[in-house]
């Protein structure tokens, strides 16, 4: 998906190729996601982008990773506005926010919605995605730059004590 990115950056593949290329990958994940195995409730866990972000594969390769290893995961990605995360989190009560950030231009409506949260809940947030590998820090939020397979400790070691 990033070389496709590239082609799309250099204009020598279209908008629609890219998106065809993303519904293939979104429609594999799903696939696997159906096959993977449980072990017993891990947490709930909220997976979101900011206003303005509209990259979700990565939330759903997230989310199929997640339920794969028992975690219960709700997935409101793509560009989901603060006033929408906020209420997900007062009705689903979630013991994590994750946000995924693919774009630089997204970061500030990252920041805003990790502000927004905080304002309103003491839930965990760890915050992921393309603009974290740089080593970008979020205020209010832990970032994360791990491999997939250290997520669910990491996850594990943020949540609230009971």
């Amino acid at each position: 998906m990033y070389r496709i990115g590239e082609l799309w950056v250099d204009g020598k593949l279209g908008i629609g190729e890219e998106h065809v290329a993303s519904n293939v990958a979104r429609e594999l994940v799903t696939s696997v996601s159906r096959k993977g195995r449980r072990r017993g409730r891990q947490a709930r866990v909220l997976i979101c982008t900011p206003s303005g972000e509209e990259h979700s594969l990565s939330c759903h390769v997230l989310q199929s990773f997640l339920q794969s290893r028992g975690f219960d995961v709700s997935n409101i990605s793509p560009s989901a506005p603060a006033e929408t995360v906020l209420y997900h989190i007062e009705k689903e009560k979630p013991d994590i926010v994750m946000i995924s950030i693919t774009l630089g231009e997204n970061v500030p409506a990252g920041q805003r919605l990790i502000s927004s949260i905080r304002s309103a809940s003491d839930v965990p947030v760890l915050v992921g995605g393309q603009q974290v590998s740089g080593g970008q820090k979020f205020k209010g939020a832990t970032a994360c730059s791990e491999p997939l397979e250290r997520v669910p400790g990491l996850v594990r070691g943020l949540l609230r004590p009971n």
